[in-house]
């Protein structure tokens, strides 16, 4: 039933226009219409040629709890946890049984008998038929509401928080054909509502720094009775008391005996905001966002008194409770399942959502990911191991806690070379997924970032930024050594023979290696900021930021030479299957472009093959996984909030249109 105050805006897009071959079509071959007073051609597709597969991720912003199912909205996901064994006979991850993708973001959940009611942003409320929850289907949408927030279901009405700002009454007593039959907009200043929560006649609605009380008697005609100040971003009703998370204000009971005048009896001040809690008797659970899970006492109502929390790794959003269990909607870090008699977590629901980088092995990605502590003060790192073996369906196999965060991955035999941050090099093996296990580490001289690493037969090249690079013997993998260090400021690097291709803040350097000891640098190519390379023979590809990409003759080593840009995109990572170049990108001024599939077989003129622009993806890095069913490879990209995402490329034909000069 619980709305939050964040929003995530998904642009549609419609088809492109003008039926090309495929072999002709590419990136600068789309012209907009000029200003002669008719209608501007509709935008270009989300996607052209790149088909999503599938996707893993883990963040969590509401759950509602219904029997021993546990109701989650993931990002613009609704996803079904089975939680009847809370973990305390079996720790570790429940059970998911069904999942839908919906057109927007889940901000709400209730449940009322086989029917999930899902405030989900410009979607409205969507009503999901779960009387199979292995098998969610949309069973109707209510159009004409523009950024739903929050949902209470009470008999024949759902009662939906609008946040701009309207308090709608919907009929859903046909699930199949839900109807508004009224509509309240407060009177006075404010900007949006943000929680709904009734209670017999009246609905109790969160609008901006007020608290309103609403008489829904006549469910067509709403009117307010009164109201008090307060932010009210969720409201649990306990007979005539109101238990309200007023964000930075903290957690409010207020006496509602007279919804016409509610009456302030407490605050709990936290030291972040309060943003839902659950109650059990006179104790109550304070989703308190990085401050974790509190429990507060209330048998004196007057002056409530903490008596312990429960950190989490993530920023607690939501909490169902099924005493002795909470199941918190832990942000980025998914559910977390607490015992809160002991107190102690004994199970979790936590997937990919703070994804950096990403390598693969074998039929197993391998993603870097970071996330920060409650404090903010310091990062998390992790290494997941994910089973693609079925791309459709990609399962987690296991999570390894690095020092620090993920930042790049190479994968030689049993082993994953990490650039862990301040963590520098760090050396796991991954010969068993389910068991990744440290091997050893590498630490520069002075503090510095580990941010790109390569790894050539016993030598491991990790680069430090401003630190420069550092060569590290590491034939025993359990104590790998310094061998030289080479001064400059670097982010990427990789290998062709006895050189190393480095990447900066100013182009690429070219190392000579052939001397550990005493390495050089023998040649530069002059660009902006550039953070990737990749070799393929003769030819560096080098992802320069907003100068695109570039290829680079590198047949002599010492004497780099352009072949050609392709400057459509704004190149952040750089992948190789073959003649084809899968480019990661950023959100230039130009098309934003985000994944982008080229054919380089002729070098000298890179051909547009396929895109994803999907704004609400950051396309960190991506890996490469062999298909047998086809040539081209599935596309495995790190995603950012978006976990571990999984594309194929499709060729498309589109819809003709006509272009006007």
């Amino acid at each position: 039933m619980r709305g939050t105050w964040s929003r995530l805006v998904v642009v549609g897009v419609v088809s492109l226009g003008l039926l090309l071959s495929f072999t002709m079509l590419s990136a600068g071959s789309i012209a907009a219409s000029s200003d002669n007073g008719d209608p501007d051609p509709p935008p270009p597709p989300v996607s052209w040629n790149i088909h999503q597969v599938s996707e893993l991720s883990g963040g969590a912003v509401v759950a509602h709890l219904a029997g021993d199912l546990l109701y989650v909205g993931s990002g613009d996901k609704l996803v079904i946890l089975d939680v009847s064994d809370p973990g305390l006979s079996s720790p570790g991850a429940p059970a998911v049984i069904g999942a839908l993708l919906l057109p927007e973001r889940v901000n709400g959940i209730d449940v009322a008998g086989n029917y999930a009611f899902v405030a989900a942003d410009d979607a409205g409320l969507i009503v999901v038929d779960v009387s199979d929850p292995t098998d969610p289907r949309v069973a109707a949408a209510t159009p004409g509401l523009n950024d739903a927030v929050d949902v209470d279901v009470v008999g024949a009405y759902a009662y939906v928080a609008d946040a701009n700002p309207y308090l709608r009454v919907v009929n859903v007593s046909d699930p199949y054909s839900p109807t508004v039959v009224g509509s309240f907009r407060p009177e006075g200043s404010g900007w949006y509502i943000s929680s709904v929560a009734v209670s017999g006649t009246v609905a109790y609605v969160g609008y901006s720094h007020r608290l309103l009380t609403v008489d829904v008697t006549t469910p067509t005609q709403p009117v307010e009775l009164g109201g008090i100040a307060t932010r009210a971003y969720d409201t649990v009703l306990v007979g005539g008391e109101a238990y309200v998370a007023a964000g930075s204000d903290g957690l409010r009971l207020l006496d509602i005996s007279d919804p016409t005048t509610p009456i302030s009896m407490s605050i709990f001040d936290t030291s972040y905001s309060v943003f839902a809690s659950a109650i059990s008797g006179t104790t109550a659970y304070v989703a308190a966002g990085a401050t974790g899970l509190m429990f507060v006492d209330y048998t004196e109502p007057l002056t409530p008194t903490e008596i312990s929390r429960l950190d989490t790794p993530g920023v607690v959003q939501d909490v169902a409770l099924a005493w002795p269990h909470a199941f918190v909607a832990d942000s980025s870090r998914g559910v977390r399942i607490l015992d809160v008699d002991a107190p102690q977590e004994t199970g979790a629901w936590d997937l990919p959502s703070a994804s950096r980088c990403v390598a693969i092995t074998g039929t197993h990605a391998f993603v870097g990911e970071y996330y920060y502590s409650s404090g903010a003060s310091e990062s998390l790192g992790t290494l997941r191991a994910i089973d693609l073996s079925v791309p459709m369906a990609p399962t987690q196999t296991s999570i390894y806690t690095l020092p620090e965060r993920g930042i790049d991955i190479v994968i030689q035999g049993p082993y994953a070379y990490v650039a862990a941050d301040r963590a520098g090099l760090q050396i796991i093996d991954v010969s068993d997924p389910g068991a990744p296990a440290f091997m050893g580490e590498a630490l520069p001289d002075i503090v510095k970032l580990a941010m790109g690493v390569a790894v050539s037969d016993t030598t491991a090249y990790v680069v430090y930024g401003n630190g420069g690079l550092y060569l590290n013997d590491v034939t025993d993998v359990t104590s790998p050594t310094k061998v030289s260090r080479l001064a400059g400021d670097y982010v990427g690097v990789a290998l062709r023979g006895n050189h190393a291709f480095l990447t900066g803040p100013s182009g690429m350097w070219v190392a000579d290696v052939s001397q550990p000891l005493t390495p050089t640098v023998v040649a530069t190519y002059s660009l902006g900021y550039t953070p990737d390379v990749v070799i393929s023979d003769t030819l560096a590809y080098l992802a320069a930021g907003d100068g695109g990409l570039h290829i680079v003759d590198i047949t002599d080593a010492l004497s780099p030479t352009q072949v050609s840009v392709f400057s459509e995109i704004e190149a952040n990572s750089v992948s190789i299957w073959g003649d084809r170049l899968y480019v990661t990108a950023g959100d230039p001024g130009f098309p934003d472009y985000r994944l982008v599939m080229l054919d380089v077989s002729s070098p000298s003129q890179p051909r547009m093959m396929g895109y994803r622009r999907d704004a609400s993806i950051s396309f960190r890095d991506s890996a490469l996984l062999a298909r047998s069913d086809a040539d081209d490879p599935y596309i495995v990209v790190a995603g950012g909030g978006a976990g571990v995402v999984v594309y194929e490329y499709q060729r498309r034909i589109y819809l003709p249109m006509v272009v006007r000069n």
